[in-house]
């Protein structure tokens, strides 16, 4: 049996059908999320959730199979790359941040380039991302390794082909032995055991539609990356939250209450 201790190499990449190494890609980004927002505190609020948006886009294309809206596409693609650019500008802003927004951007960039680099590039930003906060630690090279031997074992028991749509949430964990030591929690997952708000702020020209379901979007995320995680999922308080003030109640970190 191969090691799992070593980073993906495109040729294992490639064995994946289109929509699995999708899949792949934004597992990769989901797990080096919390690591842009450790290594690059005072970062504008819009950069966190333009990337979380970045990685719900990829995911739900590889959920259906499915290409999004060119220009939905477009517009987040290009918003995900100029926070790349930043982090890597942003003299306060860790050379990690700039590889977990990159890993990101590969993500969604691979739902539109059928060839492997864009996975495989996924998979490389991650693992450098993963070094600061884990030196030393083999938990994210070996989580990508059992992603791509699960969904191997899936297409070839289930026929998959390209065009079989891959649901990156139906993988199991993102971390099957746990998260490594000292990893860092996301914005959504700090604090005590209570209500958290989140705030959001419209660009010009977006209309209280656009605004709701971009919000709504992101909103699933959270719930999702929170059950990906063992969490219980976020429940908002609809006596609280309007459209742009939005109360979570009492999400789960990972790992449960300490």
């Amino acid at each position: 049996m191969a090691s799992e201790d070593h980073l993906p190499t495109e040729e294992e990449i490639s064995q994946l059908p289109r929509w699995a190494r999708v899949a792949f890609a934004v597992r990769c980004a989901e797990r080096v999320l919390p690591v842009f927002d450790r290594y690059w505190q005072d970062k504008p609020r819009l950069a966190s959730l333009t990337l979380l948006q970045a990685v719900d886009m990829a995911r739900g294309a590889a959920a259906v199979g499915g290409v999004p809206d060119r220009r939905a596409y477009h517009g987040i693609e290009a918003a995900t790359s100029s926070w790349v650019t930043n982090a890597l500008n942003d003299e306060d802003a860790h050379v990690a941040s700039a590889h977990a927004a990159d890993c990101a951007l590969n993500a969604l960039r691979a739902v539109r380039n059928e060839s492997n680099q864009h996975a495989h590039d996924a998979a490389s930003h991650a693992w450098h991302a993963a070094r600061y906060p884990a030196p030393g630690d083999a938990s994210i090279r070996i989580a990508m390794q059992r992603d791509i031997a699960a969904m191997l074992e899936l297409a070839h028991a289930d026929n998959w082909a390209d065009d079989t749509p891959v649901d990156p949430d139906a993988l199991g964990p993102l971390w099957p032995d746990g998260e490594p030591k000292g990893w860092p929690k996301s914005a959504v997952e700090q604090g005590s055991n209570g209500s958290y708000l989140l705030e959001f702020e419209s660009p010009d020209g977006v209309s209280d539609a656009e605004a709701a379901e971009r919000i709504a979007r992101v909103i699933g995320l959270l719930d999702r990356l929170n059950r990906a995680k063992g969490g219980t999922g976020v429940r908002i308080d609809d006596e609280i939250g309007t459209q742009d003030r939005v109360v979570i109640d009492s999400p789960l970190p990972v790992g449960g209450w300490s």
